[in-house]
């Protein structure tokens, strides 16, 4: 099974990360359905666009330890 990780900007290391994406509108059910995920995100906290490749920071679950 692969690591669960977290994605964050390789210029200022935030998590608030972001990808352009593609969403459809559905009739029936009323709501958007995403269609697609684009090449190109950004990071909100430190306004980077254009990234397309985010860090990978691994996501550990708490440890047990009493």
């Amino acid at each position: 099974m692969a690591e669960n990780v977290l994605l964050a900007c390789p210029q200022c290391g935030s998590h608030n990360v972001w990808r352009d994406a593609t969403a459809a509108w559905w009739g029936e059910p009323q709501d958007w359905t995403l269609k697609g995920v684009q090449d190109a995100g950004g990071c909100d906290d430190c306004g980077a666009d254009e990234i397309y490749r985010f860090n990978e920071v691994p996501l550990r679950a708490p440890s047990n330890t009493q």
